[in-house]
C-alpha cells in the first residue's frame, strides 16, 4: 500500500457518540482510504452516522493529515482542535461558489428570481429543492457565463459541497424516522420536520441533543405506542431497532372493564374443555380469539367472514410481527370456533397459513449445565434445574409432577398426560436422589413435587429460575427450560444412545422430531478434517 497522501477532501466535525465526544470523518468512497483509516488507533465505524469516527484529540487530526491532502473542518470545535482561527460569518449578499470534482457549486438568495432563471437555463444545472443551492457541470462556457453574470459578487466558499450534501441528506430524511430504545430512553433520529418536533415536545421528559442532533424522551409503553401511531398517521417511514419493544407497541390493548369488551364465548370454552384440550392450549386459544373478536369489535360475530379473518392475520404478521407459531395458533383458534363450535362451512380453511421456520434448537454444553447447577444455592431451584435437564421434561410437565409419580425402586418418574395427552416414563438419575432428599427434608411438599405456599408452581416461576441460573453461571445465551431439554437430548445422542430411545424419553410423536438433534450434535463433525487445513501457505 502506498504511503503518499491521498488527493481526497475529508470533512471533519465533532459528534457525541454513545456519551463520548468523537471526531467524525467523511470522505468520498475510496478503497485505499478506507483501508488506511482502519489502521488508525481507536477508529470505529458508526452504522447510524454511516461514517468513521476517531477520538476527539490532536493526535487524530495529525494522523489524518498524514493520510489525506485536504482536511475540511466543518465546525468551530474541530477548527479549534486543529489550532485554526474561527471562520468568518457567511456573507448575506454575495453568491457563494466552489469548484469540486468537475462541478460548480453555488449558493444564491432563495428569492433572487432573476438569478434562478439564469442558472436554470445553463446546461446540466440542478436546483436543490428551491433552497438556493445549485450544482452545475463545469465547462468553459458555463464558467464564463457565471463569471460574466455575477462578476465581483462571487465569493469562494470551500464548504459548499459539504453544506449541499448535508442539506440533501436532511431533506431526504424529512419523512424517515429512526428510533433506538435504550436504558429507558427513546432516541428519535429524523430530519427537520416541524410536525415531528411538535409531537416530540408533548412527550414526557423530552430533550434535544444539539451535538448528535436527535431527540430523546422517557420510555413508557403508552407514550411509545402514541409515537408509533403518530408516525403511522403521518405516513412516516419508521425504523425501530428493538423488535420486542415494537411488538409490544403494536399490540392493541383493550380495556376488559369497558362496556364494549368481548370475552371469549362461553360455548367455545366449554367445547375446548369437553374435547379434553390441555389447560395451556385452552388459555392460548381463548386469549388469541379474544384479541381477534375485539379487533373487529364493531362487527357482529356472526357477520365476521374470511375478509375480516385475513385482515386480522395480516395485522398479526405485519404490525405485531408475531412468530409463525403464534400465527398458526390464531388460525387454529379461529377455525375451531367457526367450524367446531358453530359448525360453520369449510370456507374458513381459506385462511393463509405460514411456512414454519426450521430453526435448530439451542443447546448448552455439559460444562454450562454443570455451572448452572453448581452456582445455584437454593435447594428447590437447584432440584428444578437438575430434573429439567436429567429427565428432558417440559416445564408444564414438571409442575404437574406429584410426589407419587416418583418411582425410586425402578429409578424413573412417570409423566402423566404430557403433550398429546400421553403418559410416559423418564429417567431418574442416581445423582438426583441426594439432591431430591435434601429438598424434601427442607421444604416438605404435600402433593406436588414443587409447590409455592401449598399450591402448584407456575411455569413463569420455572422460567425465571432457569434464566437467573444461566446469568449467574456467566452464560451469555438467554437460557430457557426448553433449552435444558434440548441439551439433554443432544448429550444423549453424543453418548451414542439410539434415536428411538431418545424419542420415547422425550415423548415425541414422530422420529422426525427427534432427528433434528442430529443437526446440533458435534459428534462426528469434529472428527472431519477440513480440506482448507491441508493447504500449505
Amino acid at each position: 500500500m502506498c504511503n503518499s497522501k491521498l488527493n481526497l477532501v475529508v470533512n471533519l466535525n465533532m459528534v457525541k457518540h454513545r456519551e463520548e465526544i468523537r471526531l467524525k470523518i467523511r470522505f468520498p468512497y475510496d478503497a485505499e482510504a478506507g483501508e488506511r483509516v482502519k489502521l488508525l488507533k481507536d477508529r470505529r465505524w458508526s452504522q447510524t452516522m454511516r461514517a468513521w469516527h476517531l477520538p476527539f484529540d490532536k493526535d487524530s487530526v495529525d494522523a489524518l493529515s498524514n493520510i489525506f491532502q485536504h482536511l475540511e473542518f466543518n465546525d468551530e470545535e474541530s477548527r479549534a482542535l486543529a489550532g485554526l482561527p474561527a471562520t468568518e460569518q457567511k456573507p448575506k449578499d454575495d453568491v457563494l461558489i466552489w469548484k469540486h470534482e468537475g462541478y460548480i457549486y453555488l449558493k444564491i438568495k432563495v428569492n433572487d428570481l432573476r438569478a434562478r432563471s439564469f442558472l436554470s437555463k445553463l446546461e446540466m444545472s440542478r436546483n436543490y429543492y428551491s433552497s438556493g443551492y445549485w450544482k452545475i457541470k463545469e465547462t468553459e462556457a458555463v464558467t464564463e457565463a457565471i463569471t460574466k453574470r455575477f462578476g465581483s459578487g462571487l465569493l469562494q466558499w470551500p464548504k459548499l459541497p459539504y453544506e449541499i450534501e448535508q442539506y440533501e441528506t436532511e431533506h431526504q430524511m424529512r419523512n424517515k424516522v429512526t428510533v433506538v430504545v435504550s436504558e429507558k430512553r427513546v432516541r428519535v433520529i429524523a430530519g427537520r420536520n416541524p410536525e415531528i418536533i411538535a409531537f416530540l415536545k408533548t412527550m414526557p421528559f423530552h430533550k434535544w441533543d444539539p451535538v448528535n442532533k436527535w431527540w430523546t424522551f422517557a420510555y413508557g409503553e403508552n407514550q411509545f405506542r402514541a409515537f408509533i401511531e403518530f408516525c403511522r398517521d403521518k405516513k412516516l417511514e419508521l425504523l425501530v431497532d428493538n423488535v420486542p419493544v415494537l411488538k409490544r407497541a403494536f399490540k392493541r390493548n383493550y380495556d376488559k372493564n369497558s362496556p364494549g369488551y368481548r370475552s371469549c364465548p362461553a360455548e367455545m370454552l366449554e367445547k375446548l374443555q369437553n374435547m379434553r384440550y390441555s389447560q395451556r392450549t385452552i388459555e392460548q386459544y381463548c386469549s388469541i380469539f379474544e384479541e381477534f373478536i375485539n379487533y373487529h369489535r364493531k362487527v357482529a360475530l356472526e357477520d365476521i367472514g374470511t375478509k375480516e379473518i385475513q385482515e386480522f392475520i395480516r395485522y398479526l404478521v405485519q404490525e405485531r410481527m408475531v412468530s409463525p407459531s403464534t400465527q398458526n395458533l390464531a388460525v387454529n383458534a379461529i377455525k375451531f370456533y367457526y367450524e367446531k363450535v358453530l359448525g360453520g362451512p369449510r370456507r374458513f380453511i381459506e385462511i393463509d397459513r405460514p411456512r414454519m421456520e426450521k430453526k435448530l434448537p439451542e443447546v448448552l454444553s455439559l460444562r454450562e449445565v454443570h455451572d448452572m447447577i453448581e452456582t445455584t444455592k437454593n435447594q428447590k431451584h437447584k432440584l428444578i434445574i437438575v430434573i429439567l435437564y436429567s429427565t428432558g421434561m417440559r416445564r408444564g410437565e414438571l409442575i404437574q409432577t406429584k410426589l407419587a409419580d416418583i418411582d425410586r425402586e425402578n429409578m424413573r418418574i412417570i409423566v402423566r398426560s404430557g403433550k398429546g395427552k400421553k403418559d410416559r416414563y423418564v429417567q431418574l438419575a442416581k445423582r438426583t436422589l441426594d439432591c431430591l432428599d435434601k429438598y424434601l427434608e427442607l421444604y416438605k411438599p404435600q402433593e406436588y413435587l414443587f409447590e409455592g405456599e401449598h399450591v402448584q408452581y407456575s411455569t413463569a416461576s420455572i422460567a425465571k429460575i432457569v434464566q437467573t441460573a444461566g446469568k449467574r453461571a456467566g452464560i451469555e445465551k438467554h437460557v430457557t427450560p426448553h433449552m435444558l431439554r434440548h441439551s439433554y437430548a443432544t448429550h444423549l445422542l453424543e453418548q451414542g444412545v439410539d434415536t428411538r430411545y431418545i424419542k420415547d424419553l422425550l415423548g415425541h410423536a414422530s422420529i422426525k422430531t427427534t432427528t433434528i438433534y442430529e443437526h446440533v450434535t458435534h459428534k462426528g463433525i469434529n472428527n472431519i478434517e477440513n480440506p482448507f487445513d491441508k493447504m500449505d501457505f
